[in-house]
């Protein structure tokens, strides 16, 4: 059994970045990583919303899950949702699919972090959940693509990857390079799409 005082402070400690405190109440309090706050967040989702990825890191290194969905009332956002929509933290989004972050689970509204993106107007984002999976060809609760999102909202740098060439069988794009992980880490840079997949 773990403490519930232990876990009730990890969703602090987390909130304020504490990454040693974290570390703490995991190892030595037994406190909870699945330990859920009144919306149904985890420590996972409040480290994800505040964009801290060191604290992050360690959550998920320790065993968070990174595909808890919170309570449906309250949107049913896994911490990649969390993390698109309220951070904006690239470093951030690439550390959670390379720790096997499902970009395809949908909250309770249907969307998916990758509709909460294009929503967001974020390209860097879009390619990069697009690099690692997301579907193109996934409807939100009212039968919306993504790609509708993006032409509402006039978002043309992004309509080439959410459409046709995907469409017509061609495997997503390759995971992005070292050189290009390094280029956006942690920085807003402009957009260019890249070669694979992005136009002829």
């Amino acid at each position: 059994m773990y403490c519930d005082a232990a876990s009730e402070m990890l969703l602090i400690a987390a909130n304020q970045g504490d990454v040693e405190q974290c570390q703490t109440l995991v190892l030595e309090a037994r406190a909870s990583l699945e330990h859920r706050n009144g919306l149904g967040e985890t420590c996972l989702h409040i480290a994800a919303a505040r964009g801290l990825v060191s604290v992050t890191e360690l959550l998920l290194a320790l065993g968070a899950d990174p595909n808890v969905s919170s309570y449906h009332p309250y949107g049913g956002f896994t911490p990649l949702h969390v993390a698109v929509r309220k951070c904006g933290s690239i470093r951030l989004v690439q550390t959670l699919l390379e720790r096997h972050a499902d970009a395809n689970i949908p909250d309770a509204f249907g969307k998916t972090p990758l509709h909460h993106a294009v929503a967001s107007r974020d390209p860097i984002v879009v390619e990069l959940l697009v690099r690692h999976g997301a579907a193109i060809e996934c409807a939100d609760s009212i039968g919306k693509f993504p790609r509708d999102y993006a032409a509402d909202l006039c978002f043309s740098q992004v309509i080439p990857l959410l459409s046709q060439q995907l469409l017509e069988g061609e495997a997503p794009p390759p995971p992005l390079t070292f050189k290009q992980k390094m280029e956006l880490d942690g920085k807003r840079v402009i957009w260019k799409p890249s070669k694979v997949g992005v136009g002829k």
